[in-house]
């Protein structure tokens, strides 16, 4: 997995995957907080990979199925 490397860390993403885990911090380890379905998610932070879904939590950027739309 990497992030595009754009430097993005706010925006709007496009999720692919019915049911994205987010965690509670950006790591696996910190636990499952919430999931989230298809379509446009609100992002407000950025960490390395990592990036955060408004009110959701974290997910590891993964090209194959997250992109920026704007």
């Amino acid at each position: 997995m990497r992030i595009e490397k754009d430097g993005k860390s706010k925006g709007v993403i496009w999720n692919e995957w019915d049911g994205l885990e987010c965690y509670h911090h950006a790591n696996y380890n910190s636990g499952i907080r919430d999931r989230v379905g298809v379509g446009q998610w609100e992002i407000e932070f950025r960490d390395n990979n990592w990036i955060y879904i408004k009110d959701k939590g974290w997910v590891e950027f993964d090209e194959k199925i997250i992109r920026w739309i704007r």
